[in-house]
């Protein structure tokens, strides 16, 4: 395609009568235009910094922490029903017993859930040191505060209902919430350096002489992952990274992927320059002297 339109302009270029072109200076809103696109592309580059290597190196980790929380949380779960239908079926007499019990095995498994947490946040791609030290520091705090109302559980501390509830809601006003008020910045981070990083990545691909099917295909994906960037850009607490976000990132990168698949389809089905042939890359042996 590239190939044809430098022929088209090139007879073009023939057959008309040449004229200089007055050099026409950008508008205001096109130099604004031009700043912006370029601030952003330098944005891009700050988050997308190593994200391809701490991904390949903290894979491992994420993974591991993801599912150790994951199975926490389901036996977390769990543990709640139970603990719900043993309420259900208690006396006045045994359900003070019955909600020291089952807040102690909650709060000491949310303990073990934020400890995973806090082994998964050094290796989380994409993520600022800022955030990340915030986030450790505030999940350092919080198990702090389990840790201590967990003892007091132990030692008889609560004697009535009350005195758990005021203590449960301390904790979440104090340090459950804060510290769930910042995991979304490492979420954002994250999704912003991805996004940044396949963005740069398709920027840097040389599409001279590509076919219009490949174009057409890089751009759609281009576009939609700039799209679903501003997007994630505007969010504002207490707005979060929510399922639609992740899912339109999912849709974006399975495009950019399906181009990739056609460009090495396109490449694959290329026919091979022949070889030369091997006897015309030697000089030519001398034919050895007849006898006469």
């Amino acid at each position: 395609m590239l190939m044809f339109s430098m022929l088209v302009l090139a007879t073009v270029a023939l057959e008309a009568v040449p004229v200089a072109a007055p050099e026409v200076a950008p508008t205001i809103e096109e130099s604004q235009e031009q700043a912006a696109d370029s601030a952003s592309w330098e944005a891009r580059a700050v988050r997308a910094k190593d994200f391809r290597a701490q991904m390949m190196t903290g894979r491992k980790a994420q993974e591991a922490s993801y599912d150790g929380e994951s199975l926490l949380r389901k036996k977390r779960m769990e543990a709640r029903r139970s603990c719900s239908e043993r309420l259900r079926k208690a006396n006045r007499n045994e359900r003070l017993g019955v909600l020291l019990l089952c807040m102690k095995q909650d709060l000491t498994t949310t303990l073990e859930v934020i400890r995973r947490r806090q082994d998964g946040l050094g290796s989380r791609a994409g993520a600022s040191i800022d955030t990340t030290s915030l986030i450790r520091a505030r999940g350092d705090l919080l198990i702090d505060a389990l840790g201590t109302v967990i003892q007091a559980i132990g030692a008889g501390v609560y004697s009535n209902e009350e005195e758990l509830f005021e203590v449960r809601n301390n904790l979440r006003e104090k340090y459950i919430l804060p510290y769930q008020t910042l995991l979304p910045r490492s979420d954002t981070e994250h999704a912003l350096a991805g996004i940044a990083h396949v963005l740069l990545r398709s920027k840097d691909m040389d599409r001279s002489g590509i076919l219009e099917e490949v174009r057409k295909a890089l751009e759609q994906s281009d576009a939609c992952l700039t799209t679903v960037e501003k997007t994630i850009e505007l969010l504002t607490p207490p707005q979060t990274l929510g399922a639609s976000h992740r899912s339109e990132i999912r849709r974006c990168l399975a495009q950019y992927r399906e181009a990739q698949a056609l460009i090495e389809k396109l490449s694959a089905a290329l026919p091979e320059e022949p070889q030369e042939p091997e006897w015309q890359k030697r000089s030519l042996r001398r034919l050895p002297k007849t006898r006469n």
